[in-house]
């Protein structure tokens, strides 16, 4: 659909039998919703993101496009332009699978992720199914094949995650209606509801699990307790966001998205450099990139009379 763009400034030059590759590059073309019930969290994402482009040295011109409740395709041929090298977003999951449907020769960098693929379109999204694959390895290294489950009452946040979990362990729940007040070495208890809830319960010291969800830094944890969640929340590895955080105090889920932002703009300096493959240490967890697919492995922590520690 649209025409393929040759690289303005992406190419390398031979030069005295030395490679050149020059450090500025075109434009990247940023789309996320400024209005609608997104807008919170894009607002956050771009904060992030933001943080990270002025925090290092390569920095292509950015432009940004509100997206709000606009066909992609529609979008898409008004705003890419001569010298768009990458697109970044868009946020919601619903134009991620209008945008999977549209040919397109530049790189896109989509901020949620579809069940369906198209070659240059690279998913990457805060999914709650990386946290639970992360919680579920760390629960059946604890030997557990028995897992009490208590939710808050009327809590209903939490049943994607809770459903990948019981996928990738592949033993049943079992609901129980208050919090046991000891387990067997086999045993495990898992706990859905508000940081606060959490807070506030006597929990068993060993074999304790929550999604991420549940931390709140500004909330003291129960000792014992294990979750997996985006380390930039827990260590202070990334002095662009820690000043963002500083300067704008939050709560701990608009830090995860302030992080992913981060995290989205660092992919994006590899596809500028149109990179088949790629990993690091982020933001939101250990970050894979091969073959137009991101895998995000988020980093498990446990609580201690010293603080969190990793696993």
């Amino acid at each position: 659909m649209f025409k393929n763009l040759l690289p303005l400034f992406g190419f390398a030059l031979f030069i005295s039998g030395l490679l050149y590759a020059p450090l500025s590059y075109a434009e990247v073309l940023v789309l996320l919703p400024e209005r609608g019930a997104l807008a919170p969290a894009s607002a956050s994402v771009k904060e992030g993101l933001s943080a990270a482009y002025y925090a290092g040295s390569r920095r292509p011109s950015l432009r940004f496009v509100d997206s709000s409740d606009q066909p992609m395709d529609i979008l898409l041929a008004k705003e890419i332009k001569p010298d768009t090298e990458l697109i970044i977003g868009p946020l919601s999951r619903d134009q991620v699978g209008e945008l999977v449907n549209i040919p397109t020769d530049i790189p896109v960098l989509a901020l949620n992720e579809v069940a369906q693929s198209q070659k240059n379109v690279w998913q990457f999204a805060l999914s709650p199914d990386e946290d639970a694959n992360s919680l579920a390895k760390a629960i059946l290294s604890d030997g557990v094949t028995q897992l009490f489950v208590v939710t808050q009452p009327q809590f209903t946040k939490g049943e994607r995650f809770r459903g990948a979990l019981a996928k990738a362990t592949k033993f049943k729940f079992e609901n129980a209606k208050v919090i046991p007040a000891s387990l067997t070495r086999t045993q495990g208890l898992l706990v859905f509801g508000s940081s606060e809830w959490v807070g506030e319960q006597k929990l068993p010291r060993d074999r304790v699990y929550a999604p991420a969800f549940v931390f709140d830094r500004r909330i003291p944890l129960s000792t014992g307790l294990q979750f997996c969640d985006a380390p930039a929340l827990l260590r202070g590895n990334w002095a662009e966001l820690n000043a963002l955080n500083a300067q704008k105090p939050t709560s701990s889920e608009i830090q995860r998205l302030r992080a992913f932002g981060g995290d989205a703009w660092q992919i994006a300096q590899f596809l500028l450099d149109h990179a088949a493959s790629a990993k690091f240490a982020g933001r939101t967890g250990e970050i894979t990139l091969r073959d137009s697919d991101i895998k995000r492995v988020p980093v498990c922590f446990r609580a201690t009379n010293d603080g969190l520690v990793p696993r």
